[in-house]
């Protein structure tokens, strides 16, 4: 596979497909000058320097004095990535070959679980750099909001640099093949202005070009989620993560109960006639739940037809961003079931949209242990015919006792 095709496969992973052109044209920032906003292709033009990209994308905005492009906070678009760097020592000689002995070594010792499984792992001529895909955040332009925002990116990649140094530090100690001479960068990772180095391109102070070691497919991490995995014993209340996180898990069990929804109607011959609404709802659930705008395609491609054409496609996410009828963004479940003329059938099927939302289920499973309560006390009281001794068998007090006695449980 050449370096080209390397290349775009990786950039095409940090820069997910949006409305705009396949194409993504980014900063480009060198020790010597700034490339305005250039296309990717040529990259490979630009390969005897040391060429940045910024993690985050940005919005343009230069200073009309210098000329130069304003890099601060205030115009950061999205991030849809953490970065990583794992250096060598300078003084030992580094290579491909010493590359994949370290990425097989951090492997080996399982360094790399679950939740620390990077996407990318590219060679950056002096050691690892690792890449973890998470879901675009795009920031907003409100100033507290989008400082919860960067918090969250900069709390995850705190954790995640935590649980990976850790690792590292203790296969050191241990004096593990290949990797007494690495060490993890503890000052890169966390910044959302951080600049790194272009993936494959040249390192100048290594003189060597970056190579690919590994690229795996696989979903990318919701910060909202992944940050309770890596660190379980925060207390999570305090930057409201299970709220977002709440809200993140609904909304894929609601994208689920659509799927769920179409399969079914697909069988019974009535999909017909709800499908409009199925995909304006799917976006609205999408933009709610911040999840990725490729579940909406997924959708479409289950309904079919001129439903999963990309033209369609884009016409409902863009009308939902625009906040046409936004009453349908904060549905209940019950006002969904109504949109979408969801059958209490139907709904068995399904294991978010049902015909009582959680807060009746919980009053009826309270009510339903009520009456269980008070058939119990009815029965005992007739048994011994004593109140008190009622009221110290079930920890009652005689006149809840006396109430429950002359309850009529079907009337009430």
């Amino acid at each position: 596979m050449s370096d080209n095709k390397i290349r775009d496969d990786i950039l095409n992973l940090l820069y997910p497909k949006n409305d705009e052109k396949r194409i993504v044209s980014i900063r480009i920032k060198s020790k010597k000058h700034t490339v305005k906003f250039m296309e990717l292709e040529r990259f490979q033009y630009y390969n005897i320097k040391n060429i940045y990209i910024s993690v985050s994308e940005r919005f343009p905005a230069f200073n009309n004095k210098t000329k130069k492009p304003n890099i601060g906070l205030g115009n950061i678009k999205r991030i849809s990535y953490i970065v990583f760097d794992i250096d060598c020592s300078r003084d030992i000689e580094w290579n491909y070959k010493k590359a994949e002995t370290v990425y097989n070594a951090l492997k080996t010792f399982n360094v790399f679980d679950n939740i620390l499984c990077p996407h990318i792992v590219l060679n950056s001529g002096r050691g690892l750099h690792l890449f973890y895909l998470i879901e675009p955040m795009y920031f907003y332009k409100d100033k507290t909001r989008k400082e919860k925002q960067i918090s969250l990116y900069q709390d995850c990649a705190m954790y995640l640099k935590e649980n990976l140094y850790e690792k590292i530090s203790e296969l050191k100690n241990a004096d593990v093949y290949a990797l007494k001479n690495v060490d993890l960068d503890k000052n890169v990772g966390s910044n959302v202005l951080q600049i790194i180095r272009l993936p494959l391109s040249y390192n100048k102070s290594a003189i060597a070009k970056g190579t690919c070691i590994s690229i795996k497919d696989f979903p990318r991490y919701n910060l909202g989620l992944w940050i309770n995995e890596l660190k379980p014993e925060k207390n999570v209340n305090e930057n409201n993560y299970i709220y977002k996180t709440s809200i993140e898990k609904l909304s894929l069990k609601r994208i689920a109960d659509y799927k769920t929804l179409i399969k079914i109607r697909k069988e019974n011959d009535t999909l017909v006639g709800s499908r409009d609404k199925i995909m304006i709802q799917a976006a609205w659930t999408i933009l709610n739940g911040n999840l990725s705008k490729d579940i909406l395609y997924e959708i479409g491609s289950l309904i079919g037809g001129i439903f999963e054409k990309e033209s369609y496609i884009e016409s409902k996410w863009n009308s939902a961003q625009k906040n046409v009828a936004p009453k349908y963004k904060k549905l209940t479940n019950i006002k969904i079931m109504e949109w979408l003329d969801i059958s209490e059938e139907e709904s068995q099927f399904m294991s978010c949209l049902k015909p009582y939302t959680k807060k009746e289920t919980i009053v009826n499973q309270k009510r339903e242990e009520k009456e269980k309560l008070i058939l119990k006390v009815k029965e005992y009281y007739r048994e011994n015919s004593n109140i008190s001794e009622t009221a110290r068998k079930f920890k009652l007090s005689r006149n809840t006792v006396r109430k429950y006695i002359n309850f009529d449980v079907n009337k009430d």
